[in-house]
């Protein structure tokens, strides 16, 4: 079964740009309660979940994924079901989301990676803005993640052909 992070809320995709990150990166954020070195964070504002307003979080400057680790972005979409205990249960809608698959050769980073920052919150960095900001439970093992954004299909489309776009010109390099 594929491992997914779910993001509850939309972080807005044009909003929160930052010129220390270019293309693709997957970082750290620290926790809220040490004491930062801008050297290596950079200071980024983002609304966790819809609960709760925008608020500055510190993401590790030193990426720990990149677009060269990036095999491929597609479509997916989740089920939004009115109770999901039900059998079957009863569909209300689809909603589109961002699946960026690794490189065989990335597998292991990625697995390291979550199974690092399990129950922290990471940064997945698009264009030097957060596309998204979720909470890790458990590692990714099959070299795949999923991002729900309550983006729209066209939305997801921008979003998926510049990740692609992104690799593909740092691949040929």
């Amino acid at each position: 079964m594929r491992k997914v992070i779910l993001l509850g809320w939309m972080l807005s995709f044009f909003g929160f740009a930052a010129s220390a990150y270019a293309g693709f990166s997957m970082n750290e954020v620290a926790d809220e309660n040490v004491t930062i070195d801008t050297q290596k964070y950079a200071k980024f504002q983002a609304s966790l979940n819809q609960f709760e307003p925008k608020k500055n979080i510190w993401v590790l400057k030193e990426a720990k994924l990149t677009e060269e680790d990036i095999d491929l972005a597609y479509t997916g979409s989740i089920d939004m079901v009115e109770d999901a205990w039900a059998v079957p249960p009863k569909v209300l809608d689809r909603q589109p989301t961002v699946v960026i698959k690794f490189k065989n050769t990335s597998r292991k980073k990625l697995e390291k990676f979550t199974t690092e920052n399990i129950n922290k919150i990471v940064a997945i960095i698009v264009d030097g803005e957060i596309l998204a900001a979720p909470k890790g439970y458990e590692p990714i093992t099959d070299g795949i993640i999923q991002i729900d954004g309550k983006w729209t299909t066209e939305e997801v489309t921008h979003i998926i052909n510049r990740i692609n776009e992104i690799a593909k010109a740092k691949n040929k390099s």
